[in-house]
């Protein structure tokens, strides 16, 4: 969500003040308890509020990271190349080509391929 300036134009945000929803600490009756407050912008609690944002999406990734590991998913990056990518790679740096070269063919970084082919090779 995209906080909104008292005007309702986002450029207001680096002046003057915004409405925002803060937790002011624990909980009531099982809920968080949430104030409602003007924040100065060009002030440090912008830097708190941007903190508490911030710890609020980490816990939410955790939150539904374990919830897929208990449903039994895995939960990782996808991989960057297929298996018939880092096949064509190998082939490609075993007739000559450069691991930039090829790294470049298939949009990725050098040291992603070099990971991917991998140490036992003697490409990493």
């Amino acid at each position: 969500m995209i906080p909104q300036a008292p005007g309702g134009r986002i450029r207001d945000l680096g002046c003057g003040r915004i409405a925002a929803r803060t937790l002011i600490g624990g909980e009531k009756d099982g809920h968080s308890v949430i104030s409602e407050r003007q924040l100065d912008t060009v002030s440090p609690e912008l830097g708190t509020l941007a903190e508490f944002e911030r710890s609020l999406i980490v816990e939410r990734t955790k939150t539904g990271m374990d919830a897929a590991r208990r449903r039994g998913r895995h939960v990782v990056r996808p991989p960057s190349l297929t298996t018939e990518q880092v096949s064509y790679a190998r082939t490609a740096i075993n007739g000559g080509e450069s691991i930039a070269g090829m790294a470049s063919v298939l949009g990725v970084y050098r040291n992603t391929l070099k990971r991917t082919l991998g140490r036992d090779c003697g490409y990493g």
